[in-house]
């Protein structure tokens, strides 16, 4: 059933946008804050509009963190559990096949039980 509430919609939306901005202002502020330089993030109040020094920061933090050595290990580790987890995984395929596969040799069973039922198990292969 859809009910047309007008008013309960537009609560709803501006309740919406209300969190997304409450959630999504500490990101923008970190975004906004690693384009400017470092004179002004310790300026307060640190200015709100992105400046030109984004490329910059990010060469200083992939420098001095390692970032390139990290990503290396990352990747090995992912690549490492990925691959894991497939080969653990891989025995339990054919064993979500095993009901089918009894229950077709239990039908074939049935089959043979009718003294008729053979020879027309026969003719259909």
């Amino acid at each position: 059933m859809v009910e047309k509430t007008p008013i309960l919609d537009t609560f709803t939306y501006i309740f919406l946008l209300l969190g997304i901005l409450i959630v999504g202002f500490p990101i923008i502020y970190a975004i906004i804050a690693a384009t400017l330089s470092i004179e002004d993030v310790s300026r307060v109040p640190m200015p709100l509009i992105p400046g030109d020094q984004f490329w910059v920061n990010m060469q200083t933090a992939w420098d001095k963190g390692d970032l390139g050595t990290q990503l290396i290990n990352s990747f090995i580790m992912a690549a490492g559990i990925t691959i894991g987890k497939i080969i653990v995984s891989q025995p339990s395929g054919p064993l979500q096949d095993l009901p089918v596969i009894v229950f077709r040799t239990d039908r074939i069973q049935k089959r043979f039980n009718d003294p008729v039922a053979p020879i027309d198990f026969i003719e259909q292969l």
